[in-house]
Order: structure tokens, then sequence, then C-alpha cells
């Protein structure tokens, strides 16, 4: 794993955005190819505290801070699932969004999928939004990603979308 913005440390073998960050931006690499650029990156959601964004990323440049990374998102006034992207450190927030049904994640599964152009987030198995963007292409890393401090990670896995079982498959699960 290697940290490429702000910092998130190892608290109770769980990942959590360290204390003190503000308005700064953590997200951390795995540092494993995939072997395709069609995969899928899921974290348990913990906690978050508001108003925080917080989930699995996709796409992850091996050596920049460029990946599209899934969000459950406690804004005060405009809490949504949605599909964000990081492009040399820049953030595009809200390329695709939904309201419908949300809540602050409690032990709750994120799942981003992308395949070729299409990239769809999940919630405990359930779809929540997807997309259809082309601008990050060949990454073959995952990670996660959060906005300020308290956000709580745990149980990270990602694996190629291949036909039948995962060729590559990162798992970590410190229960």
């Amino acid at each position: 794993w290697t940290e490429v913005q702000g910092d998130i440390d190892i608290v109770s073998n769980q990942a959590k955005t360290k204390d003190g960050l503000g308005n700064i931006f953590a997200s951390a690499r795995a540092e494993s190819d995939l072997s395709s650029a069609d995969h899928y990156a899921q974290v348990l959601a913990v906690s978050m505290v508001d108003p925080r964004r917080m989930g699995p990323a996709v796409r992850f440049a091996a050596a920049s801070t460029t990946y599209y990374f899934g969000v459950t998102d406690d804004e005060l006034t405009f809490d949504y699932w949605g599909i964000n992207m990081m492009s040399g450190g820049a953030e595009s927030r809200g390329l695709a969004t939904n309201t419908v049904g949300w809540a602050a994640p409690s032990n709750n599964t994120l799942k981003l999928n992308i395949s070729g152009s299409s990239l769809e987030l999940f919630q405990d198995g359930v779809s929540k939004v997807t997309l259809t963007h082309t601008l990050i292409t060949g990454n073959l890393r995952t990670g996660i990603a959060a906005q300020k401090i308290g956000n709580i990670f745990d149980n990270f896995e990602a694996a190629d979308l291949a036909a039948g079982s995962p060729t590559t498959q990162i798992i970590i699960d410190d229960d």
C-alpha cells in the first residue's frame, strides 16, 4: 500500500483517515497490478463522520493521483451515492449521483466495477449508480479514497472482472 494523498493509518486493524486532516483528501493505492483494466474494488465502509466522502477506487494510476472512485457522500444538505474522479490530484465530483434511499454507511460494503467505459457502484450488492466515462483508461491498480478525518475502512478486496473466477485477486481482511 502507498498513501498517495493525505494520511491513512491502521487503527485496530482498520484503515482510518487520520485526525487533523481538515479538508484534505486521503487516498491509498494497493501496489499490485491486476491483469486487466476491467476490474472492481470493494471495501467495508465501517463508519463516516459528516460531511465526508469515502469509497473504493479503480483504475488507480501507478505513478499519479488519477483514479475513479465510488462514494457514499454525506454532504449535510445533499446526501448521495456517486461516482467521482481524481485526475492529477484534482477532484471532479458528482459525475453520476443517486439520492434515492441514501443512508450514512454503517458496516456497508461499497463495490465499484469498471468494464470498458462503464462504471457501476453497489452498496451491499444493490446497484446504486452507473456512469459511462472514457477519460481514465488502462490503469491496473485499485485502492481507497476519502475526504477529511474519521472515515473507517475494512476488508478491502479487488479483482479482475474476467469471465468465471477472478484471475488476480487482492484481499485484506484483518478480522
